[in-house]
C-alpha cells in the first residue's frame, strides 16, 4: 500500500457506531432518511435523527418523535446552537456517528444546503453521506458495493486504503473507478496524454496496477475505466445509474471541505449529479487523535447545550 504522507493514512478514517440524520422540518431534509437507513443497515449502525434551534421555544421535538416512530429509528437528539454545522458535528461526535444529510450540491445558502454541508465535512472526523438532488431516495435495496472515485494521482489514491478497510470489515464488494477524458493517442508514446482529467499514461495499465496494490484476502475488488468528454462528475453519474445497490465514495481534505476533492474542484458537481448518495471520507493533517466523547444514555443538557433522548428500540 502507499507510504504514509503528511496526511494521516486513510485507514485512520473512523468507523461509526451510529448514523445521524439532521432534520429541519422540510421535505428537502427528509430526503436523507431512507439513505441513512440504508447505510445504517449495511454497516450495522444505530440510526438517529436530530434538529438544531437557536432558542428552546423553537425546538420541535414532536417532529423528531414522529420521524422516530414512522421510520423505525433508534434515537433522537436536539441541540441549542446558533451554529448549525457545529451542532451537527457535536451530536455526531457524542454518538460516534457519521452524518447523513441532504444537500443541493451547489451554492451557499441557509438551511441544510450550501455552506452547512461543506462546514460539516470540514470539521468531521467521520465519513459524511451526502444525498444530492439527483439521488434516488426511494431506492431501498441493501447496499452491497462501495465504488471509489479515483483521480489518477497520489492524493486521490489515499481513499483506497480506507475503502479497502471498510469493504473487508463490512463484507462489501469494492470497485475503483477512474473517469478519463477521451483523447487521440499521442504520436510519441512517451509523451503524456493531453487530457484535462484522468492519468497521464495508459489508463488501463494504471487501473490494473492500482487494483494489484490494494488486493487483500477476502476482498472482492476490481477496477473500471469510464470515459466522459466533459467531466468526471458526468462519467461517475453514468456509471452509478447501473449500480443501484452501491454508494459512491470520494476523499476530501477536511481542512478545506468539499472544494478540494478528487480532481480540482469537482466535488459539488459529483454530489449534484450522482444518482446515488455520495460518501465523503475526510483526511486530516497529522496531529492529535480525535476527541472521544462518551455517548449519553439519558436526557439532559451537556456542556455544549445538546439534549439527547434515550436510545430506543425500533418501533413497529
Amino acid at each position: 500500500m502507499p507510504e504514509p504522507s503528511s496526511l494521516q493514512t486513510a485507514a485512520a478514517v473512523s468507523k461509526p457506531l451510529n448514523v445521524v440524520i439532521p432534520l429541519d422540518g422540510s421535505r428537502h431534509a427528509d430526503r436523507g432518511i431512507t439513505p441513512g437507513k440504508r447505510i445504517g443497515a449495511a454497516l450495522h449502525l444505530g440510526i438517529g435523527v436530530m434538529t438544531v434551534a437557536s432558542h428552546p421555544v423553537d425546538l420541535d421535538e414532536s417532529m423528531l418523535d414522529e420521524a422516530v416512530a414512522d421510520e423505525h429509528l433508534d434515537w433522537s437528539a436536539t441541540s441549542l446552537s446558533t451554529r448549525v454545522p457545529d451542532a451537527i458535528v457535536e451530536v455526531a461526535r457524542e454518538h460516534d456517528a457519521m452524518v447523513c444529510m441532504a444537500t443541493h450540491g451547489h451554492g451557499r445558502s441557509v438551511g441544510l444546503i450550501g455552506s452547512i454541508p461543506e462546514d460539516v465535512v470540514r470539521q468531521s472526523t467521520m465519513p459524511v453521506l451526502f444525498v444530492g438532488p439527483a439521488a434516488d431516495v426511494y431506492e431501498d435495496q441493501p447496499i452491497r458495493e462501495l465504488v471509489v472515485a479515483i483521480s489518477g494521482d497520489e492524493p486521490g489514491e489515499r481513499v483506497c486504503e480506507a475503502a479497502v478497510d471498510w469493504a473487508v470489515g463490512y463484507g462489501l464488494r469494492l470497485r475503483f473507478v477512474i473517469v478519463v477524458q477521451p483523447t487521440p493517442e499521442p504520436f510519441d508514446p512517451s509523451t503524456p496524454s493531453d487530457r484535462w482529467f484522468g492519468p497521464d499514461g495508459d489508463e488501463h495499465a494504471y487501473m490494473t496496477d492500482l487494483v494489484r496494490r490494494f488486493e487483500a484476502p477476502g476482498l472482492d475488488l476490481d477496477g473500471v475505466v469510464v470515459y466522459d468528454p466533459v467531466s468526471p462528475a458526468g462519467g461517475l453519474a453514468q456509471m452509478m445509474r447501473a449500480r443501484s445497490d452501491a454508494i459512491l465514495i470520494v476523499g476530501t481534505h477536511s481542512r478545506t471541505g468539499m472544494s478540494r476533492l478528487v480532481h480540482g474542484s469537482v466535488a459539488s458537481n459529483i454530489v449534484a449529479e450522482a444518482p446515488t448518495p455520495v460518501l465523503m471520507f475526510p483526511f486530516h493533517r497529522s496531529g492529535p487523535g480525535r476527541r472521544v466523547v462518551d455517548r449519553p444514555h439519558h436526557r439532559g443538557h451537556d456542556h455544549a447545550g445538546t439534549m439527547t433522548r434515550p436510545d430506543r428500540s425500533p418501533s413497529g
